[in-house]
């Protein structure tokens, strides 16, 4: 099958070189370009793994290319919706890195663009394609699970001082960077809630005083489910976790991720069920090994190839994104 025509734009977002490389190795794809207009970035992976492999273009050359078939976006996250713009009014499928810029307006602009010329649309939320997780997933949609009572969601990890005072470009600090992860996994789950309660502070971790210890809680009819997001905490990756609990069942996936980063993961899930008797019993689920990024990419593929139906619909994307501003207290 013809590879798809694609670029890359933008070098600033923390995904862009594994994004890459899954560009360049997937067979789904050709790599034409790699567009990135901040001298800074730019300079910053020039010659690197993965970018030394890369024709360099401009914006310009990019979207007057009428061989262009798609556009990954993998600008610093508060550029994302700028740079996916023009490439959505030339009608073009648009992968975009997470969480989706600072604007809740132009994020809807950006939809209804979409929208407008049905363009296939992905953000790069890539625990959606972690095996546990859609495990998880299948269980609630057989109803095996009974009803969703509350979803606990951690990813945490311990940055230098330099990283943590980066948090400051954005007002909502760690829940906006990384907290939308576990936002889109609580309302894929459980679906809009009541109320978002935001409680994000700063750890003041050697001196620090960005936004760095990110929590929320979100409220819903029969229980109150909670992400949580920091920085600050030793060994925080092995406390990635999400814990799915139904009046039937409860789904532990801890961690998240286990393996080598980032091609050579598995996920865990410990299972409690109740049987018809009422007898719980214990399942232990283990995951073929899989890579972070590819199962994603080739469900953008299919999307652009077959016009593929999603559950992660534009509606989806924009309640995550308005979801996600609320947790990070940059909206009521």
């Amino acid at each position: 099958m013809k590879p798809i025509r694609v670029a890359q734009i933008g070098a600033g977002h923390d995904h862009a070189r594994d994004l890459l490389r899954d560009l360049i190795e997937n067979p789904n794809f050709e790599l034409i370009g790699v567009c990135e207009d901040d001298p800074a970035y730019r300079e910053a992976v020039a010659g690197t793994a993965w970018y030394d492999q890369a024709v360099w273009k401009t914006m310009d050359e990019l979207l007057c290319d009428d061989t262009l078939e798609a556009v990954v976006i993998e600008k610093e996250e508060k550029y994302l919706v700028q740079a996916a713009l023009p490439f959505a009014e030339k009608g073009l499928p648009i992968h975009m890195d997470k969480p989706g810029g600072e604007d809740l307006d132009d994020f809807v602009r950006l939809i209804g663009i979409l929208r407008k010329n049905n363009t296939v649309f992905q953000t790069g939320y890539m625990y959606r394609y972690n095996p546990a997780v859609i495990y998880a997933r299948e269980l609630m949609e057989q109803g095996k699970l009974g009803e969703i009572l509350s979803v606990e969601a951690h990813m945490n990890i311990k940055y230098d001082r330099k990283k943590t005072d980066w948090l400051n470009k954005f007002q909502g600090g760690m829940m906006f960077f990384l907290g939308c992860h576990l936002v889109d996994l609580v309302y894929t789950f459980q679906g809009e809630p009541q109320e978002v309660i935001p409680l994000n502070t700063s750890a003041r971790n050697e001196g620090a005083t960005a936004p760095d210890f990110g929590m929320a809680a979100f409220r819903y009819p029969r229980g109150t489910s909670f992400v949580k997001t920091t920085c600050s905490e030793l060994d925080g990756g092995s406390r990635r976790q999400l814990v799915v609990t139904g009046t039937e069942g409860v789904v532990e996936i801890r961690p998240l991720e286990r393996g080598a980063y980032p091609h050579d993961y598995y996920a865990d899930a410990r299972v409690v069920l109740r049987d018809a008797d009422g007898k719980m019993r214990v399942e232990n689920y283990t995951s073929p090994k899989f890579s972070r990024y590819t199962a994603m990419m080739n469900d953008f593929a299919a999307k652009i190839r077959e016009n593929k139906p999603t559950r992660f619909d534009y509606d989806h994307e924009l309640a995550v994104f308005t979801l996600t501003l609320r947790a990070a207290g940059m909206i009521e």
